[in-house]
């Protein structure tokens, strides 16, 4: 059994245990959610916050996230308050979910000796023993099940304030005219990186074959790369927005777009829970566990391969991905959306 496999079991034998003797109050006055990730982790997280506020209407709903998060979650239905700093939790929650596994929230959750206590342990366990990972949208849910008896499942959804919307579309309407492409060029992970080139190709056959603009997605740090994206393509169809907006705002702009395309990181995420038609480029990753969700998302994404000894090779797949393939998906998608329009 593998190291992480025995955190998993160990985390589960101990609040199996622990939960057996405390009860759930009545009424829950606290709640605690503990998801310390990057924005795709808290982007399939989303859901689970309303359906514990329908289970429990009378309860403060407290998550501790990155500041990075706690940027964009603070419209999301069922939160009441964001925390970015443990040390600023209170020192008692009547329920504690933990959907990350880290030891330090695993500590202070069994030190708070009548929380009620659920997280992803048993639930990642059973998914290796009984064949693999699924999709986060569904570990997160698999977490709270119990607690929250026969709520149906509902897939996460962004919700945004009035003026989060009206900032956004005034600043893509000095921008664009008319409709227009997202890319996000970037990732935290160089190796999940398209080639800069790659992406200003597809662009400029956004531009000839489609007539559609496309505007250059993420943060301030990759203002950079977006420009090299912007000069390759050799004329004017690209426009970089990277660092000029808000999270929110790049959220609202990927939901105006008639199409996105990009590595797999934070934009993709928001993209896919919006429903958009895009196409995810992959690199080294799990299969299915960060997927796109809907009929009109396609990924791309080649496998490692493993050497003579079975060690997975370390090689960027990403580079597999060709331009051809890209601009295939491209043409299938919004050849399908202009005949369904």
């Amino acid at each position: 059994m593998h190291s992480e496999q025995i955190r998993f079991l160990a985390s589960s034998l101990l609040f199996t245990v622990t939960n057996h003797i405390r009860k759930i109050p009545d009424p829950v006055s606290k709640i605690l959610v503990i998801k310390w990730d990057e924005i795709g982790d808290m982007v399939y997280s989303l859901h689970i916050f309303p359906i514990l506020k329908s289970r429990f209407p009378l309860a403060q709903i407290h998550v501790l996230c990155k500041p990075v998060n706690a940027a964009w979650i603070g419209n999301q239905p069922g939160i009441d308050q964001i925390i970015t700093d443990a040390s600023e939790c209170s020192d008692h929650y009547d329920i504690r979910i933990l959907l990350r596994f880290e030891w330090k929230h695993l500590l202070s959750a069994f030190t708070d000796n009548k929380a009620l206590v659920y997280e992803r342990g048993i639930i990642r366990l059973r998914n290796k023993l009984s064949g693999g990972q699924r999709h986060e949208v569904y570990t997160n849910f698999d977490i709270v099940r119990n607690l929250v008896e026969d709520s149906d499942f509902e897939m996460p959804e962004l919700v945004f304030s009035d003026s989060e919307h009206l900032s956004a579309t005034e600043l893509i309407s000095k921008k664009v005219s008319g409709p227009f492409a997202v890319m996000h060029c970037g990732a935290r992970d160089e190796a999940r990186r398209w080639p800069a080139d790659r992406f200003a190709e597809v662009a400029a056959f956004l531009n000839s074959r489609f007539h559609l603009k496309t505007v250059l997605v993420g943060s301030p740090e990759e203002s950079d790369l977006n420009e090299k994206v912007a000069e390759l393509t050799n004329g004017d169809c690209v426009i970089n927005l990277a660092g000029k907006t808000t999270i929110p705002e790049m959220a609202v702009i990927i939901d105006k777009s008639e199409l996105f395309i990009g590595n797999e990181s934070g934009p993709m995420h928001f993209a896919v829970v919006q429903q958009k038609p895009l196409i995810s480029l992959f690199g080294p990753g799990v299969k299915d566990v960060f997927y796109p969700l809907y009929p009109n998302q396609h990924v791309i994404h080649y496998f490692q391969e493993k050497d003579h000894t079975k060690q997975t090779v370390k090689n960027s797949t990403i580079l597999k991905i060709t331009v051809e393939e890209v601009i295939a998906q491209v043409s299938e998608i919004l050849a399908t959306s202009s005949s369904a329009g």
